[in-house]
């Protein structure tokens, strides 16, 4: 049963690392939102290098860039969602891929919650040994 159950697991994880498509994207060609972002929050760093993360999952596609920035000899490495909403410091490992976290579905409307059947009394006889 524990085989099972870890085979299950392997299983899961794996098609969430193999879901993950990883395209490097030259600097000009990432989300104006995000070059306009670095441009105002971060002063004096350009654009080195970004990466375009898309992650199948079962609300549907994530989309995630990375970018590296520079100020001199001074390396930043950040993540930030398609719309640039959530933009933060990641370290270098995360932006070279060593580090792989399932990507967090998007939020979709919610639908009205299914009504909860109650839970029925479990057999008296069940579970008592003589």
């Amino acid at each position: 049963m524990k085989k099972v159950f870890v085979t299950i697991l392997v299983a899961l994880f794996a098609t969430v690392v193999f879901g993950q498509v990883k395209t490097e994207v030259k600097p000009d060609n990432l989300p104006s939102c995000l070059k306009e972002w670095v441009k105002t929050n971060m002063k004096e760093y350009s654009i080195l290098k970004g990466y375009k993360m898309e992650a199948k999952t079962p609300e549907g596609v994530v989309v995630t860039y990375y970018v590296c920035v520079e100020k001199g000899k001074e390396r930043l490495y950040l993540s930030s969602d398609e719309a640039c909403h959530k933009v933060k410091k990641i370290t270098k490992d995360e932006f070279e891929g060593k580090i792989t976290k399932p990507p967090k579905p998007v939020p979709q409307p919610s639908a009205k919650p299914a009504k909860q059947q109650g839970t029925e009394k479990a057999d008296e006889g069940a579970g008592k040994q003589k």
